[in-house]
Protein backbone atom coordinates (compact mmCIF):
# COMPACT_ATOMS: atom_id res chain seq x y z
CA UNK A 1 0.00 0.00 0.00
CA UNK A 2 1.41 3.39 -0.99
CA UNK A 3 1.43 5.83 1.94
CA UNK A 4 3.15 8.61 -0.03
CA UNK A 5 3.93 8.92 -3.71
CA UNK A 6 6.47 11.47 -4.86
CA UNK A 7 6.54 9.82 -8.30
CA UNK A 8 6.19 6.38 -9.88
CA UNK A 9 9.85 5.87 -8.94
CA UNK A 10 9.81 7.27 -5.38
CA UNK A 11 7.25 6.04 -2.86
CA UNK A 12 6.74 5.30 0.81
CA UNK A 13 5.12 1.88 1.13
CA UNK A 14 3.47 -0.23 3.83
CA UNK A 15 3.63 -4.01 3.62
CA UNK A 16 2.44 -6.85 5.80
CA UNK A 17 3.32 -10.54 5.68
CA UNK A 18 0.82 -12.98 7.16
CA UNK A 19 2.56 -15.87 8.90
CA UNK A 20 1.11 -19.15 10.12
CA UNK A 21 0.38 -19.65 13.79
CA UNK A 22 2.21 -19.51 16.25
CA UNK A 23 4.29 -16.79 14.56
CA UNK A 24 3.22 -13.17 14.63
CA UNK A 25 2.61 -11.39 11.34
CA UNK A 26 5.27 -8.87 10.29
CA UNK A 27 4.86 -5.43 8.79
CA UNK A 28 7.26 -2.80 7.53
CA UNK A 29 7.19 0.78 6.27
CA UNK A 30 9.83 1.59 3.65
CA UNK A 31 10.89 4.41 1.39
CA UNK A 32 11.58 3.01 -2.08
CA UNK A 33 13.54 4.55 -4.94
CA UNK A 34 13.37 2.85 -8.35
CA UNK A 35 15.65 3.36 -11.33
CA UNK A 36 14.60 2.47 -14.87
CA UNK A 37 17.68 0.91 -16.50
CA UNK A 38 15.76 -1.02 -19.15
CA UNK A 39 17.52 0.76 -22.00
CA UNK A 40 21.00 0.37 -20.48
CA UNK A 41 20.91 -3.11 -18.94
CA UNK A 42 17.37 -4.48 -19.32
CA UNK A 43 16.35 -4.12 -15.67
CA UNK A 44 14.71 -1.96 -13.05
CA UNK A 45 16.63 -1.47 -9.79
CA UNK A 46 14.88 -0.68 -6.49
CA UNK A 47 16.58 0.54 -3.30
CA UNK A 48 14.65 0.70 -0.02
CA UNK A 49 15.09 1.41 3.68
CA UNK A 50 12.78 1.62 6.67
CA UNK A 51 11.47 4.98 7.76
CA UNK A 52 9.91 5.99 11.06
CA UNK A 53 8.41 9.19 9.63
CA UNK A 54 8.10 10.91 6.28
CA UNK A 55 7.06 14.53 5.85
CA UNK A 56 3.50 14.87 7.20
CA UNK A 57 2.40 11.35 6.29
CA UNK A 58 0.45 9.51 8.98
CA UNK A 59 1.75 5.96 9.34
CA UNK A 60 -0.59 3.15 10.39
CA UNK A 61 -0.17 1.98 13.99
CA UNK A 62 1.19 -1.51 14.61
CA UNK A 63 -1.86 -3.80 14.68
CA UNK A 64 -2.37 -6.34 17.47
CA UNK A 65 -0.62 -9.61 16.69
CA UNK A 66 1.92 -7.92 14.41
CA UNK A 67 5.60 -7.09 14.85
CA UNK A 68 6.94 -4.10 12.93
CA UNK A 69 10.32 -4.86 11.39
CA UNK A 70 13.16 -2.54 10.59
CA UNK A 71 14.79 -3.00 7.22
CA UNK A 72 17.97 -0.87 7.28
CA UNK A 73 18.65 -1.44 3.56
CA UNK A 74 17.37 -3.61 0.76
CA UNK A 75 17.74 -3.75 -2.99
CA UNK A 76 15.93 -5.60 -5.74
CA UNK A 77 16.44 -6.20 -9.44
CA UNK A 78 13.47 -6.72 -11.74
CA UNK A 79 14.33 -8.02 -15.20
CA UNK A 80 11.41 -8.44 -17.62
CA UNK A 81 11.43 -11.80 -19.41
CA UNK A 82 8.17 -11.35 -21.32
CA UNK A 83 5.12 -9.11 -21.04
CA UNK A 84 3.72 -11.27 -18.23
CA UNK A 85 6.88 -12.72 -16.63
CA UNK A 86 9.79 -11.11 -14.81
CA UNK A 87 12.85 -12.30 -12.95
CA UNK A 88 12.97 -10.84 -9.44
CA UNK A 89 15.91 -10.99 -7.05
CA UNK A 90 16.31 -9.12 -3.78
CA UNK A 91 18.68 -8.78 -0.86
CA UNK A 92 18.19 -7.03 2.45
CA UNK A 93 19.93 -6.34 5.72
CA UNK A 94 18.55 -6.84 9.18
CA UNK A 95 19.72 -5.77 12.63
CA UNK A 96 19.92 -8.73 14.98
CA UNK A 97 19.64 -7.93 18.66
CA UNK A 98 20.41 -11.44 19.82
CA UNK A 99 23.13 -13.94 19.13
CA UNK A 100 21.64 -16.63 16.92
CA UNK A 101 23.38 -19.37 14.98
CA UNK A 102 23.67 -18.47 11.29
CA UNK A 103 21.84 -21.68 10.27
CA UNK A 104 18.83 -20.64 12.36
CA UNK A 105 18.91 -17.16 10.79
CA UNK A 106 19.10 -18.70 7.32
CA UNK A 107 16.21 -21.07 8.05
CA UNK A 108 14.06 -18.20 9.36
CA UNK A 109 14.89 -16.02 6.34
CA UNK A 110 13.90 -18.80 3.93
CA UNK A 111 10.71 -19.46 5.89
CA UNK A 112 9.70 -15.78 5.93
CA UNK A 113 10.71 -15.37 2.28
CA UNK A 114 8.61 -18.38 1.27
CA UNK A 115 5.49 -16.96 2.94
CA UNK A 116 6.10 -13.44 1.62
CA UNK A 117 6.52 -14.58 -2.00
CA UNK A 118 3.63 -17.06 -1.72
CA UNK A 119 1.36 -14.18 -0.76
CA UNK A 120 2.83 -12.01 -3.52
CA UNK A 121 2.14 -14.76 -6.09
CA UNK A 122 -1.44 -15.25 -4.83
CA UNK A 123 -2.10 -11.51 -5.10
CA UNK A 124 -0.62 -11.44 -8.60
CA UNK A 125 -2.79 -14.39 -9.67
CA UNK A 126 -5.90 -12.77 -8.21
CA UNK A 127 -4.99 -9.49 -9.89
CA UNK A 128 -4.68 -11.10 -13.30
CA UNK A 129 -8.39 -11.91 -13.23
CA UNK A 130 -11.24 -9.44 -12.98
CA UNK A 131 -10.53 -8.33 -9.38
CA UNK A 132 -9.72 -5.19 -7.41
CA UNK A 133 -6.22 -5.00 -8.92
CA UNK A 134 -7.69 -5.00 -12.43
CA UNK A 135 -10.12 -2.21 -11.42
CA UNK A 136 -7.22 -0.15 -10.00
CA UNK A 137 -5.35 -0.56 -13.28
CA UNK A 138 -8.34 0.75 -15.18
CA UNK A 139 -8.76 3.70 -12.79
CA UNK A 140 -5.06 4.61 -12.89
CA UNK A 141 -4.49 3.91 -16.57
CA UNK A 142 -2.10 6.84 -17.10
CA UNK A 143 0.21 5.65 -14.29
CA UNK A 144 0.14 2.09 -15.60
CA UNK A 145 0.88 3.30 -19.14
CA UNK A 146 3.80 5.43 -17.88
CA UNK A 147 5.32 2.41 -16.10
CA UNK A 148 4.68 -0.05 -18.94
CA UNK A 149 5.84 2.19 -21.80
CA UNK A 150 9.58 1.61 -21.17
CA UNK A 151 8.99 -2.14 -20.72
CA UNK A 152 7.08 -2.36 -23.99
CA UNK A 153 9.82 -0.35 -25.75
CA UNK A 154 12.43 -2.72 -24.26
CA UNK A 155 10.66 -5.76 -25.75
CA UNK A 156 10.10 -4.05 -29.10
CA UNK A 157 13.84 -3.32 -29.27
CA UNK A 158 14.69 -6.93 -28.35
CA UNK A 159 12.30 -8.19 -31.04
CA UNK A 160 13.92 -5.94 -33.66
CA UNK A 161 17.41 -7.08 -32.57
CA UNK A 162 16.22 -10.70 -32.91
CA UNK A 163 14.94 -10.07 -36.44
CA UNK A 164 18.22 -8.43 -37.46
CA UNK A 165 20.22 -11.32 -35.98
CA UNK A 166 18.10 -13.92 -37.83
CA UNK A 167 18.42 -12.46 -41.14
Amino acid sequence: EALAKESVYHQVLYGRVHLPWPLLDRDVIIEAHSFDLLEESGEIIVFTHSVESYKNVKFPPVPNGVKRRELPQAAARIRPISMNKAEFSAVGTRKFHTLVASKVVSLCARFLGYHMFSQFRKKAERGSKDGSHRRRLEQKRSTYDRVMKPIEAFFEKKEEEGKVAEG
